[in-house]
């Protein structure tokens, strides 16, 4: 999917891998300062990075049918839905437990916010191949070898 000849997915992943790696670190600053502006702009960011990771993750899977084209990329694809979905669902729920409680001590949506974190490397991982072994995601998508 391209708007004026430019892929989107490439141009809105990086708003939710932003935001979904910030809260660890603004945990960490809540947990030592106790200052609750780190425990807001952990819940902002996860929210924000969920509404750009829906819109990222419809414009990967709109770019699908080019799968058929080269099919030993089926498995690196599969395996970057795979851990980004899976980061979407560690955001989710990190999002919605700390919606649900008052700022406190280290709890489980501290824990599901680094496991977003590291999800979320190994599916950007497996996309970085996508792009660079594959060419998905380029602009000129007449070229289906990998990169030399």
């Amino acid at each position: 999917m391209k708007i004026f000849g430019h892929p989107i997915h490439p141009a809105l992943v990086h708003f939710p891998i932003a935001c979904w790696s910030l809260p660890v670190f603004c945990d960490a600053a809540f947990l030592s300062t106790r200052d609750v502006f780190w425990a807001h702009a952990a819940i902002w960011l996860l929210g924000v990075g969920l509404v750009f990771g829906t819109l990222a993750a419809t414009a990967g899977f709109l770019e699908l049918g080019k799968l058929k084209a080269i099919p030993e990329a089926e498995l690196v694809f599969s395996m970057h839905a795979i851990a980004m979905l899976a980061a979407f669902g560690a955001a989710a729920a990190s999002f919605l437990g700390r919606l649900e409680q008052t700022p406190s001590n280290f709890s489980w949506p501290h824990i599901a916010s680094a496991v977003c974190l590291l999800l979320m490397v190994c599916g950007a991982y497996f996309g970085g191949e996508l792009v660079y072994k594959f060419g998905f995601g380029q602009c000129d998508q007449n070229k289906h070898s990998p990169a030399s």
